[in-house]
């Protein structure tokens, strides 16, 4: 039995199914057209008559229109499982990420706010700082994550090199960084760090910067990229790269633990 169209499902397969059924008519648009509606729910037979008069001359057009109309009735229904696999791609921003997860959290239909908030904290990277906090002092609302994301964005932004300040607030045993890469915090300078790994059979080389070594400061200089005029300190590449072997649980004797 062909089915009325309730404006809920996927308008393409209704015109295939209306324009099979009429097959013996298909080369008479007037009566394609007038019969139409007698295969329409009731919410999609308003759309119908309120179509302005003399708008449509064919079948084709009102086959257009119809499916134009309610195309996006096909868009892939977003659940729970979407926001478990939203996830903090490593080299990318806690705002990029943050507001990724925030937009397939609008597109739900039904998630309740608790397990939005709940759910945001497990999909972080296990050495996020802001996860660490978030497990010993979980947010309740929305509107109180959104306000501690903010805070370490701004840490982010200003790439400062610790997050003491904000740990100590919200721990009640006070997580303290003693010497921190990106999210992770280690019992040991990062310097002394990479004299220790560099001949390490996991530890990556970062690519020479480019430029006449000559014309920098001379005073500065990576050993990580062996070039001057970058401090190890300053060392992005470095720092990430610890985070991807902290991943991997190198090095892990020197992760702070306390």
């Amino acid at each position: 039995m062909f089915e009325a169209y309730d404006g809920k499902s996927n308008p393409i397969a209704h015109i295939t199914a209306y324009t099979r059924k009429m097959a013996l008519w298909a080369d008479r648009d007037a009566l394609m057209c007038k019969m139409f509606p007698t295969n329409l729910g009731y919410t999609v037979v308003k759309w119908f008559h309120q179509l302005p008069e003399n708008s449509i001359s064919s079948w084709n057009q009102l086959a257009s229109r119809f499916v134009f109309i309610f195309i996006s009735n096909t868009r892939e229904h977003i659940t729970i499982d979407m926001l478990l696999s939203t996830r903090h791609r490593e080299g990318k921003s806690l705002g990029d990420f943050t507001s990724r997860y925030l937009n397939v959290y609008t597109d739900i239909e039904e998630c309740e706010e608790k397990t939005a908030v709940a759910t945001f904290c497990l999909v972080l990277p296990k050495v996020s700082r802001l996860r660490k906090s978030l497990t010993l002092q979980p947010a309740k609302r929305m509107n109180d994550l959104q306000e501690r994301i903010n805070k370490y964005i701004k840490l982010e932004e200003d790439n400062k090199t610790t997050d003491e300040s904000i740990i100590d607030k919200e721990s009640p045993k006070g997580l303290k960084s003693i010497y921190k890469a990106i999210y992770t915090s280690f019992n040991e300078l990062i310097t002394k760090i990479f004299q220790e790994i560099k001949d390490k059979h996991y530890f990556r080389w970062s690519t020479r910067m480019i430029g006449d070594l000559a014309k920098r400061d001379q005073t500065r200089s990576c050993a990580n990229i062996n070039d001057k005029e970058h401090s190890k300190k300053e060392c992005i590449n470095l720092k990430w790269h610890l985070e991807h072997l902290v991943g991997q649980e190198h090095p892990k004797e020197f992760i702070n633990r306390r």
